[in-house]
């Protein structure tokens, strides 16, 4: 039986002096063995308290902008543990701060690797730096870009931030269908995207599908409104959502309620202006494919839009419009500039110079350059430090007929004294050297400038043809490719 060996088996153990001896120390022996292992963990867990208590005077140290302070302590943590994440990432970005780029790449390339799933905020990261980047519009920089999102989300599907560049990323590259599986996860926990989701519906011809998405947000928001009659945020979007789906009557009276009614933060009353002028704007334009009997209801629309953000060009070229079409309406859109000018008058210089601006933009897309100067005159009488009116001035009066290029350099250099992180101010300038014989010194301020504004055509056509006179085919032909993969640019 059994029992009666392990009786057997107790006889001898307790017979043998070896054994004896051994079940007397067995206690101690154990007593040692637990203190050893509550010893260990005692000290593993002091490493993690101190790991975390150093990590957080990092933190401290950088925003209070001590970086070396905030290095001295992340080396702390990476003293404790070699491979701990998230300090290894903080000490890459301090790198980068104090220009010690190299270090700063072998420690991302560690963390965020090109054929590996490494730290997501590290991929992130490389991602951003990417995107800002001289090659941003190349293939290989956008196959990494791509891969670095990519790698973040997979470990944290979850993580918002990720998911938007992503779907941001694949909007701006025209994935319009990528873009839309990403934002229709977005979706259920951010309710701002329907009507992204809905425009990009329209944008690839899937009309009901776009109904569909606006519909789905103003349930959410009309729950939001229900739940809070305050909240202005699910006011706006409902508002901008019916406008969608080209309900303005209803968007208009949501917004005009809100501001009627409520006391609204400043911030979210500018807002609020700004979506409903854009609102009326919207409902100008729909009106106008009805002919040129809509247009004094679109005048209307517009006069309203207009005191609500007299800074918005588009309503200005909307009204120079009527006054073409309709000639009955030529004097009441006079008025409304002339109202525009006398309220402006009695506020902040800047206010009239906006007026003046906008209407020299309007007259300048309607082939008047002579009311296109006196206007830009007026706005930099009003402010002298508008820079935007003295680069368009410069422009202007390059382009004038004859050309005044020594006053239109006069103006452009006035407007990059102004303003000088304008690149597009000193595209004004190379082009207008370009315009004098200059060919070298327009050169020399083109080059850079076509670099940080890639999508820039027109530079790039100017610096075919400088190219082409200096006899260098070869960067006239670079340049004229480049010119044929980019687009125009607009006064502003």
């Amino acid at each position: 039986m059994l029992i009666n060996r392990i009786e057997r088996l107790i006889r001898y153990v307790l017979r043998e002096p070896g054994w004896l001896h051994l079940a007397v120390g067995l206690p101690a022996l154990l007593t040692a063995i637990v203190c050893v292992a509550v010893w260990t963990f005692s000290q593993s867990l002091t490493s993690w308290d101190l790991s975390k208590h150093y990590f957080r005077a990092a933190m401290h140290a950088h925003r209070q902008g001590d970086i070396e302070s905030a290095e001295r302590w992340l080396r702390k943590v990476t003293h404790l543990n070699a491979n701990d994440p998230a300090a290894r990432f903080r000490l890459a970005k301090i790198a980068m701060q104090k220009g010690e780029t190299i270090r700063a790449r072998r420690l991302l390339a560690e963390l965020a690797p090109r054929d590996a799933i490494g730290f997501p905020p590290a991929h992130l990261f490389v991602a951003s730096q990417l995107l800002k980047s001289a090659a941003a519009g190349s293939a290989q920089t956008e196959s990494a870009t791509r891969w670095h999102l990519s790698a973040a989300l997979a470990k944290n599907p979850s993580d918002l931030h990720a998911r938007h560049m992503l779907a941001e990323f694949e909007l701006m590259h025209r994935s319009l269908q990528d873009a839309i599986a990403h934002y229709r996860v977005l979706e259920p926990r951010d309710p701002s995207v329907n009507l992204l989701l809905a425009q990009l519906h329209v944008a690839i011809g899937n009309r009901a599908q776009a109904e569909l998405a606006a519909e789905r947000g103003l349930r959410r928001f009309s729950k939001r409104i229900a739940d809070d009659h305050t909240d202005v945020a699910a006011k706006i979007e409902s508002a901008r959502l019916y406008a969608f789906l080209e309900i303005y009557d209803e968007a208009t009276r949501i917004l005009n309620n809100a501001a009627a009614f409520q006391r609204i933060p400043p911030d979210d009353l500018n807002r609020l202006r700004h979506v409903l002028s854009d609102i009326y704007f919207q409902w100008n334009l729909a009106l106008r494919h009805h002919g040129s009997e809509t247009d004094p209801e679109r005048l209307h629309l517009l006069k309203l839009a207009v005191k609500l953000t007299p800074e918005d060009h588009r309503l200005y070229q909307s009204l120079f419009e009527i006054k073409r079409s309709s000639q009955g309406l030529s004097e009441p859109v006079d008025e409304v500039f002339r109202s525009l000018l006398t309220q402006s008058a009695g506020n902040q210089p800047t206010g009239k110079s906006i007026v003046h601006l906008n209407l020299s933009i309007a007259a300048a897309n309607e082939g008047d350059a002579t009311q296109e100067r006196r206007h830009l005159r007026e706005a930099l009488r009003a402010d002298p430090k508008s820079s935007v009116a003295a680069n368009n001035l410069a422009w202007n009066l390059a382009t004038a007929q004859p050309p005044r290029l020594d006053e239109a350099m006069q103006w452009v250099d006035r407007a990059i004294e102004l303003q000088p992180q304008r690149d597009d101010y000193r595209a004004t300038r190379g082009r207008i050297l370009a315009l004098s014989g200059r060919k070298q010194e327009a050169i020399a301020e083109l080059e850079p400038v076509s670099r940080r504004l890639p999508g820039r055509a027109d530079i790039s056509r100017v610096l075919a043809e400088l190219y082409r006179d200096l006899g260098d085919e070869s960067a006239a032909g670079e340049h004229t490719a480049r010119a044929a993969a980019q687009s125009d640019f607009g006064r502003l």
